[in-house]
Order: structure tokens, then C-alpha cells, then sequence
């Protein structure tokens, strides 16, 4: 019994310590319910980490100094550089995936890793390290609540997290940064009292949630500013602050759940897609030539330091300055008017734009409704994407096209109402522009001071999505009332911007009852354009009532214009000729134009040594050359030396000469018995017929010299009577120029010389000829000055016209021997067989001028040509022509 009875006792034991075993563990897992609480438990309760000689000693710094931490803050700079910052720690296999990506892409990451992180997985924290990437303190659990604590409180808490990382790492971090989007005084100093001497504020934020494509992933970092200290959250996805707050950089607009249900469906696991999204991020960055640095790093910091004593206010404050560089309102309460004149409180630190204002002066921002570029592309500009059905048809029409690439200019409440549009407008691979907020003509009456904060206001919710566009475009395109000058004051900050209106807005009121065919007709008409030009903004309205129910109608509209205008246009063709009169019809030829983003064209600038198409700068008229006028004994001499005639221009045709001996009538150069040939054009035409006779040039690698009617090209035709006004197009005069063509002058309005010996005739010719000359030069001065060869309009001449000419400074007056009279040829065998077998009167020879045109009515002309190269090309060595053009064997005396 006694044994049986020890027995009995020791099952008693071991059940009551089973019990008190089990009992304890319950405790254990209701109290600390993860590792991280328990680890947090211990840190606190100094089981393993004692920060109690830190915590005093930070305290009596604070006590002491009430220094503040320096903020790192993303500023614009010019190096090419941004920071990336990892917060948080993921799973050790996600954690070495990411390592591997940063060191095989070459890129630098600072990893912001809170206490707790770090204690339960001091490995991953080491192999940071190790691969020599840097860390940083995320406070003691990285959360949010510590901008809510004490300031002792915030001293233990930073300190505690401090010595975890050093007990792991050997060393104590000095950078800092918390789970929020601003600090104020209160962490600033507690930062500084524990040795964190800088604290990180991160410009955008993403998650494994943020792209959703590469293409999506490229399009944000072509829009990001170099400079910019992005944030990508690995244990957690962004909070309201983060993925909506309008006044802070954060990251690009997604539709959430669209992409929560991708994920379900395809069964990617969140820790799968944040390696995607990284893979792709730095893959973008290093195909855009950006690279990353620490956050502590030189190439950002000398220009991202806020120090303590520049810091005042919030550093939402600081943000706004870097924007703009300007003084801050703090926490201001500004009312926005609405289109109904309604207003709204907008909780945004606007800066102090009065001082701004006056410091302006009432200046006014150009206007942009064309660009100056020799790029062989156009702009297509929306507005309004309320109507999701229009948007997607629209969308739908662009894609069609293949590469056409759009700019959108949305506004504020369009960006915070309609994320995932947003979103599906940015995956296609178009851009965003800024749209402001006041869409109707009411924004025409607001103040100088609300227009500048409308742009702000939209610049900071396209910045939050992970845009960066400079450029604005009013509702409507006005640029009326305080627009103007509003542009200007807020382009004196750190961010210039470009006031974009259009050259064509294809949607208007007018238009409710017509087909899309008559509305092209009425905005388009082809007598007018033969296509758009190089540089044409063509806006589309989408969110108009004007087409009632019809959806697909704007969409019809991009497609027409795109296809007619764009990627072809027109010529005209003659197609009956006789002495009385000539009959002719439209046709299309392609001339495949590119529709390119507004940034794209803005950004991509001209270089005549690479060859590079781009924007370029139209000489003012006090820098374009002036000619050198001589005196009219000088010029009566040149008459004989210095003019080319024509045969069909002799004797009595001379005007007003007494004796015609020794006037030249041969119209050829003495070209020393080598078989050459001189191709020149006359007059002007649109893109599509000139560029037909550039690339037939280009492919036959000839220079030829143009001979052209030079208000066609003016851009400052604001002296001239209405019904003389026309549409120039410098960019096409551009293209000749910088494919080496001679720029020759065909006269200002294409006026006779013919003229009498007439005072006041005089006059006015000369003053077209020096006009003529100068605005030539003012558009390709500075590729190549124009030639100072005039050929007279229809070749007819007087004694008096011709001293005028050298007078007014040109050096040469040059007709020809032979004219192929193009534009009255009705095919393009008629035009090659007068080159190969002349015109019934005069045939081509060595040292011939020939004349041909570039007038619309010359369709024929490049097609005929074309074939004459080709003919030419093939015959015997001792058959075939050379070409050239004037200036390789006239000079300019």
C-alpha cells in the first residue's frame, strides 16, 4: 500500500505540474499573443535589454538643449539621383530576395528597421549590413502612436530601439525615421536628446500594392523628380495619410480592390508581389539612368538638409518650401471657390504667395497652343474624365494606333474621385498634366492668389500619385482674366510652368447636330490644313454634353484626326491642264507623324551635331542678322555680275534697261564642264508635300536649295490685315535646315520685282526684302544663316526691281534655265519625263538650274522626282548627273 500510495502522490505531482505547465501557457498566450509582444515585454521590462543609462542621459540632454533632429527632406536636384528607403522588415526569403535585387541592379537602400523587428531577427538585420546597404532606427515598433506620446516616453522608446540594433549591429544608428508623414518639435527634439541626429521624411510611399505593370512602374519614374526620398512599406500596406493625404507625395493611384482581386485570382502572395514590384522599380530606375544613394548620402543631402534652425513650423511647412521655395503660411484655411460659387474649406499649407505676387510685377506667362519643334510629332490634349464610357473609348481609339501616346490634364477633384480612370490612363502609358480646379469661365474671374493656389492644389495631388508635370492647362484653355500672370508668379518658385492652351479644339457646342465627319471638315477644313503641323496641340473634351448619349463620338473624332491628319495628309494633284485653266483634286499621301506626349516634346530638345529632333529657340528680331545695304551705283553693277537669268527673260522683258549687253539670260552656272545639275524649289506648301520632296532628297542623298515665300513661316504677323494672316510653320522651314538644305528667299508676300522707277514701289519692295531675309534668319540663323540668293517671283525682272534686290543687301538674284512647271503636270510621268526629257522648248544640260515648286498644288512633284533620281542614278557614270546645291559653287560677293 505504501508504494502504491508514493505512486499515488507522484501521478498527483506530475498532474498538478502538467497543469500549472498548461495553465502558464494559456497566461503566455493570452498576454503575449506573437513573439513581437513578448519581445517588446522584455525590451521594456529590461529582461534582455537594459536602455536605462541611455534613456537618463537623453533625458538630460533634452533638459538641457532643446535642440532639434535635421530633417532629410526629397528636394529637386540635378544629379540624377534618388533614396530609396525600406521600412520595416518582411520574412527572411523575402528579405535576401530583396538584398540580391539591390546588389545585382548596383542600387543603394537605407532599411529602416524597428527594435522589435530587429530583436526577433537580428540575422536578416546583420545581412543588410553585410551586403553593404545601411540601416536605420524605425523606433521601437514602428508604430504610429509614438507622435501621440510623451517626450520621456519618445526618449524610451528610441533609445531602447537604438541599443537593440546596436547589440545586433556594433554600432548605434543616427538616422531616424518614424511611421508618419510630418513631425513636429516634440520628435525632433526627442530625436536629438537620443543621438539620432537626423530624421528621414519620406517625399512618396509604396507597398506591394502600388504598380500593377511594368509599363505602369517606367511611366512613374520618368514622371519622379530626381531628389526624391521614396519609401516602400515591406510589412504593411499605405494608411489614408499615406495613400490619399492631397498635401504629401505618396504613392501612384491604384483601384485597391482591382488589384486585391488579381492578386486572389492568380494566387500571388502579397510577399510575391512585393518582389515583383521591387524587381520592376529597379529595372525602370536603371533603364532611366536614375540611381539610388543613402538617405545620408552627399548628392542629396547638400541640397535635403532642413536644419533645426531653418526648420519653423511643420514639416509639411518644409515640404511646401522645397516645392516652391517660398516663405510658408502655416496650418492656413484657405476657401476655394467652386463652380457653383459655393466654397469649401481646404485643409493644405498653402505658401505666402503675396510677396511673390508683387515681386512679379504683373508679368505674364507665354502661352503655349503650338510648339517650336522640329520633331516629326503632334500632341493630342484631353480634358474631363467623368464619363468613364468616353474615357475607355477614348482609350481604347489610342491604343488602336499602336504607340500614340497622350497627355490628360485632370484636376483635383478628378484625381481624388476617380482613382482607378487615373489609374488605367497611367497603365496605358499616357501622362497627366495639371488641370487645376475651377473648370468653368468662372476661374477667368478669380485672383491672382486663388489661380496660384489652384495649381498648387492639383500639383500636390498629382505629386501624391507619383507625377511630376510642369504643365498647366486652364479648363476650357483659357488665358484670360489673372490666368496669365498667376502662371508666372507661381513659375518664379523652384518649378517653372508651361501655360498650355491648343491649336485645334475639336469639341465644341456647335457641334451637337453634326457627324464626325463634318465636324472635321469644319475644324480641319483641307483647304486650310493639309495636315497638322509638327508641334499642333489638338484638344478633345470628353466630359461635354454636346454629343448627348453619343459615347463613341470623341472617340471617333481621335481616330479621324489621327488618320487623316496625322499618320497621312493631303496634297493636290492637277488633273486637267490647258492654257485657260487647270483643274484639280485632294489626295492622300502618308506622312506618318507620331502623336507624343506634351512632356516628351517639351522635354526633348535639338541637336544639330547628333541629329536629334526637339524644341528649339526662334531668334528675337534684334538678334537675327540684318543685311548690309549698299549703295545703288554698287547695285547697278551687280545687275551684271551677280544676276542669273533666264532665257525666256531677254531683251524687251528686261524692264527699263536702256542697253541689255552683257545681262545674263543663260539661267546656268559655269560649272567648269563638270556634268552638274542644280535643283531648286520655290514658293511654300504643308508638311505633306514638302516632306515628300525632303525624304525623296534624303533617299537619293541629294541638297537642293528652297526658295521661299517667307510669311509663311512669320510667326509675328500681328501687323499684317487679318485676310493676309496665315498659319506659319517655322518647323518645317527647320527641317529643311537642318538636313543642309540652301534657305533662300522668294520675297516676304511673293511680290514682282518688275516694278517701275518709282519712289514709293521701291520702298515697299525693299522693305520686303529685308523682312523676308530677317524672318528666315530669325528661324535657322543659328543652324546655318539663309543664303543671300533671291530668285524674283515668277522670274519677271526691271532695272529697277534688280538694283532694289542688291540694294536691300542680297548678294545673288537667281532664276534659271528651266522650268518644269510641276504644278501643272497631271501625273508624276509627266513630271519625270520634262526633267529626263525637257519641257518643248529647252532641255536640262550640265550646269542647269531647274526650277521646281513646293506649293500644295505640286503633288505630283516628289513622286516624279523620284523616279528622275532613280533613272539617273542607274545610267553610265559618263551619263549621269551630279547634283548640288547653289551655295557649293556660288558664294555670297
Amino acid at each position: 500500500m505504501k508504494s502504491f500510495r508514493n505512486v499515488g502522490n507522484g501521478i498527483k505531482i506530475i498532474s498538478v505540474a502538467v497543469f500549472l505547465i498548461l495553465l502558464l501557457t494559456l497566461v503566455f498566450y493570452f498576454l503575449f499573443k506573437d513573439s513581437s509582444t513578448l519581445i517588446s515585454e522584455m525590451i521594456v521590462n529590461k529582461i534582455q535589454y537594459d536602455a536605462s543609462k541611455e534613456i537618463d542621459d537623453a533625458l538630460t540632454r533634452l533638459s538641457n538643449d532643446r535642440q532639434k533632429a535635421d530633417i532629410i527632406v526629397g528636394t529637386e536636384t540635378n544629379n540624377g539621383v534618388i533614396a530609396l528607403t525600406f521600412d520595416g522588415l518582411s520574412d527572411r526569403e523575402t528579405m535576401d530576395k530583396i538584398i540580391v535585387l539591390l546588389n545585382e541592379n548596383k542600387m543603394n537602400g537605407t532599411f529602416f528597421v524597428s527594435g522589435i523587428e530587429a530583436a526577433e531577427d537580428g540575422e536578416a538585420v546583420k545581412n543588410i549590413v553585410t551586403n553593404n546597404q545601411m540601416v536605420g532606427n524605425y523606433t521601437l515598433s514602428g508604430s504610429k502612436d509614438i507622435m501621440n506620446l510623451s517626450q520621456q516616453e519618445q526618449i524610451e522608446d528610441l533609445c531602447r530601439a537604438n541599443l537593440v540594433l546596436k547589440s545586433i549591429l556594433g554600432i548605434t544608428p543616427t538616422l531616424l525615421k518614424c511611421n508618419t508623414t510630418h513631425y513636429g518639435d516634440s520628435i525632433l527634439e526627442s530625436a536629438y536628446a537620443s543621438n539620432l541626429n537626423k530624421v528621414v521624411l519620406s517625399n512618396q510611399y509604396l507597398s506591394y500594392q502600388s504598380f500593377s505593370s511594368y509599363e505602369m512602374t517606367t511611366n512613374y519614374i520618368r514622371n519622379i523628380k530626381t531628389g526624391t526620398i521614396v519609401s516602400i512599406k515591406l510589412d504593411d500596406v499605405l494608411d489614408e495619410s499615406e495613400y490619399r493625404k492631397s498635401n504629401q507625395p505618396i504613392q501612384p493611384a491604384i483601384d485597391k480592390k482591382t488589384l486585391d482581386k488579381k492578386s486572389t485570382e492568380e494566387s500571388v502572395t502579397e510577399e510575391e508581389q512585393l518582389i515583383q514590384m521591387i524587381t520592376w522599380l529597379l529595372k525602370a530606375l536603371k533603364e532611366n539612368g536614375v540611381r539610388t544613394v543613402f538617405v545620408d548620402d552627399d548628392a542629396l543631402t547638400t541640397a535635403a538638409i532642413i536644419t533645426s534652425q531653418e526648420s519653423k513650423g511643420s514639416s509639411q511647412g518644409s515640404q511646401t518650401a522645397a516645392f516652391l521655395g517660398l516663405p510658408i503660411v502655416s496650418s492656413s484655411q484657405t476657401k476655394l471657390p467652386e463652380k457653383n460659387n459655393d466654397s469649401k474649406t481646404d485643409q493644405i499649407d498653402y505658401p505666402d504667395f503675396k510677396p511673390m505676387i508683387e515681386k512679379n510685377e504683373q508679368k505674364k506667362a507665354p502661352v503655349a497652343s503650338h510648339l517650336y519643334t522640329s520633331e516629326k510629332g503632334v500632341v493630342f490634349t484631353f480634358r474631363g474624365i467623368s464619363n468613364e464610357v468616353v474615357l475607355d473609348n477614348v482609350l481604347g481609339e489610342l491604343e488602336d494606333m499602336g504607340n500614340a501616346k497622350a497627355t490628360f490634364f485632370v484636376t483635383a477633384e478628378e484625381i481624388e474621385a476617380y482613382p482607378s480612370r487615373i489609374a488605367r490612363i497611367i497603365e496605358k502609358g499616357h501622362e497627366l498634366g495639371n488641370g487645376g480646379v475651377t473648370q468653368d469661365s468662372h476661374l477667368q474671374n478669380l485672383s491672382v492668389e486663388e489661380v496660384c493656389k489652384e495649381i498648387y492644389r492639383c500639383d500636390l495631388l498629382l505629386t501624391s500619385i507619383g507625377v511630376n508635370s510642369n504643365n498647366y492647362m486652364p479648363g476650357y484653355g483659357y488665358t484670360e482674366g489673372n490666368i496669365r500672370e498667376a502662371v508666372s508668379v507661381i513659375s518664379n518658385g523652384e518649378k517653372e510652368y508651361n501655360l498650355i492652351t491648343y491649336t485645334v479644339s475639336m469639341v465644341r457646342n456647335s457641334f451637337s447636330t453634326m457627324p464626325a465627319d463634318e465636324i472635321i471638315e469644319t475644324c480641319l477644313p483641307v483647304y486650310v490644313y493639309k495636315s497638322l503641323k509638327r508641334g499642333d496641340i489638338a484638344y478633345f473634351r470628353m466630359d461635354s454634353t454636346v454629343f448627348n448619349d453619343n459615347a463613341e463620338m470623341v472617340g471617333e473624332l481621335v481616330s479621324l484626326v489621327a488618320e487623316n491628319y496625322v499618320f497621312n495628309g493631303y496634297v493636290s494633284v492637277c488633273v486637267d491642264s490647258t492654257e485657260e485653266d487647270s483643274k484639280f483634286e485632294t489626295r492622300q499621301i502618308p506622312i506618318n507623324f507620331e502623336i507624343l506626349p506634351l512632356s516628351h516634346m517639351i522635354n526633348t530638345y535639338e541637336n544639330f551635331e547628333t541629329g536629334t529632333r526637339g524644341l528649339y529657340s526662334i531668334q528675337s528680331p534684334s538678334e537675327a542678322v540684318e543685311i548690309d545695304k549698299i549703295d545703288s551705283e554698287t547695285a547697278d553693277q551687280m545687275i551684271y555680275s551677280n544676276y542669273i537669268g533666264n532665257p525666256s527673260v531677254s531683251g524687251s522683258q528686261l524692264k527699263g534697261f536702256i542697253d541689255t549687253t552683257g545681262i545674263d539670260t543663260t539661267g546656268k552656272i559655269d560649272e567648269n564642264s563638270e556634268n552638274v545639275i542644280y535643283l531648286t524649289f520655290d514658293d511654300w506648301g504643308g508638311d505633306p508635300v514638302i516632306m515628300s520632296i525632303l525624304d525623296v532628297l534624303e533617299k537619293h542623298q541629294v541638297e537642293a536649295s528652297f526658295f521661299v515665300i517667307a510669311k509663311n513661316i512669320d510667326i509675328d504677323q500681328e501687323d499684317l490685315p487679318k485676310e493676309e494672316q496665315v498659319s506659319p510653320n517655322p518647323n518645317l522651314l527647320r527641317e529643311m535646315a537642318l538636313k543642309g538644305h540652301d534657305i533662300c528667299s522668294h520675297n516676304y508676300f511673293h511680290m514682282l520685282i518688275d516694278i517701275d522707277d518709282d519712289l514709293k514701289q521701291k520702298e515697299t519692295l525693299q522693305h520686303e526684302l529685308v523682312r523676308s531675309y530677317k524672318t528666315l534668319s530669325m528661324i535657322v540663323g543659328d543652324i546655318a544663316e539663309p543664303k543671300l540668293f533671291f530668285r524674283p517671283p515668277t522670274l519677271a525682272v526691271s532695272q529697277t526691281g534688280l538694283q532694289t534686290v542688291f540694294e536691300s543687301g542680297y548678294k545673288k538674284s537667281i532664276s534659271g534655265d528651266f522650268s518644269v512647271h510641276d504644278y501643272d503636270c497631271t501625273s508624276a510621268e509627266e513630271v519625270f519625263n520634262t526633267l529626263e526629257y525637257g519641257n518643248g522648248t529647252y532641255e536640262i544640260g550640265a550646269g542647269s538650274i531647274v526650277i521646281l515648286h513646293m506649293n500644295d498644288q505640286s503633288g505630283f512633284t516628289a513622286e516624279g522626282l523620284d523616279i528622275f533620281l532613280t533613272e539617273n542614278a542607274n545610267k553610265p557614270e559618263e551619263e549621269r548627273y551630279e547634283f548640288a546645291k547653289l551655295s557649293d559653287y556660288l558664294n555670297e560677293e
